[in-house]
């Protein structure tokens, strides 16, 4: 019975400290680039578009730029793949990033524009980097924090 009230206890903590709503990701994306962006973010069970299966983001500039989310994704998601997540279509639709870097180094992306979302590992042990290339699009400083990563056992 303890386990079970102990286990709910965490539960409800951990779910207390999730962030739903995605604004709050773009609010600290403006904050950790340095931009006002303000592109409408939504939650939705299906996407506008049928072109992309395994997206589980889009950004789209028509009529305006705005970004939809799949709702069966952001909700089994972890505040951290919920900002990697934002960040990464963000780029797109706030800083019209519109390649995606494919040079990895072993098994780590380069980017955040990479298509695959990064692991929270990588993404948290080289955040700055992450974001300084998002906004320059400069691997060099991601890549030396990445090669120093591959030596550390997951």
């Amino acid at each position: 019975m303890k386990t079970v009230l102990l286990l709910l206890t965490l539960l409800t903590i951990l779910f207390a400290c999730s962030h739903y709503d995605p604004d709050y990701f773009q609010d600290k994306f403006n904050k950790d680039i340095n931009i006002k962006s303000k592109v409408p973010i939504k939650i939705v069970k299906k996407f506008e578009t049928d072109l992309y299966p395994k997206a589980v983001g889009m950004c789209y500039f028509a009529p305006q730029p705005h970004i939809e989310v799949l709702e069966s994704y952001w909700l089994e998601s972890s505040d951290i793949i919920r900002e990697i997540l934002i960040y990464h279509e963000l780029g797109h639709c706030a800083l019209n990033r519109v390649e995606h870097s494919q040079i990895k180094i072993g098994l780590f992306s380069t980017s955040i524009m990479y298509p695959q979302i990064p692991h929270e590992f990588e993404y948290l042990a080289c955040k700055n980097e992450y974001l300084e290339e998002l906004v320059t699009k400069h691997i060099i400083p991601i890549s030396a924090c990445l090669f120093q990563l591959q030596n550390i056992k997951r």
